[in-house]
């Protein structure tokens, strides 16, 4: 993971790819240090074997702005945000007003550029509803 990269490069791990950042080399967001991470990663695995498509995590969609989707399929422009909600300091960039409008901010470009964006908390994501919706949404676009 230490290779010299010119641009967005992608990378496989485990069957998921991921996007490597151009300046840093690292992969973005450092996927995997948190369980909420393993279970979206496991949830795409699910879609990949469901639909055949391939699955990104941490995508850079924009063409000049550093936004990434927590998740998507990009062969049928379909995006997975799982909002963050509070954690244990209480806090949340989601939470608050600032935090919101930034996201709506993304989403509306998103939609603009094309993207069918599915959002989600991370209930759906534990109880597997938001897996089964990101397969027939992927499906019904394909």
């Amino acid at each position: 993971m230490a290779d010299a990269i010119r641009a967005l490069y992608p990378m496989w791990f485990k069957g998921l790819l991921f996007v490597k950042d151009a300046r840093t080399g690292q992969v973005c967001r450092n996927t995997f240090q948190r369980t909420n991470d393993v279970l979206l990663a496991r949830v795409m695995l699910e879609v990949k074997e469901a639909t055949g498509q391939d699955v990104y995590l941490e995508y850079m969609f924009h063409p000049t702005r550093r936004w990434r989707f927590d998740a998507c399929v990009p062969s049928v422009m379909v995006a997975v945000e799982v909002e963050g909600m509070a954690g244990r300091s209480g806090k949340s960039r989601h939470m608050t007003y600032g935090g919101y409008q930034k996201d709506m901010e993304k989403y509306n470009a998103a939609t603009a550029l094309g993207w069918h964006l599915l959002r989600f908390t991370w209930k759906d994501v534990r109880d597997g509803s938001a897996g089964k919706q990101i397969v027939e949404s992927v499906r019904s676009f394909a």
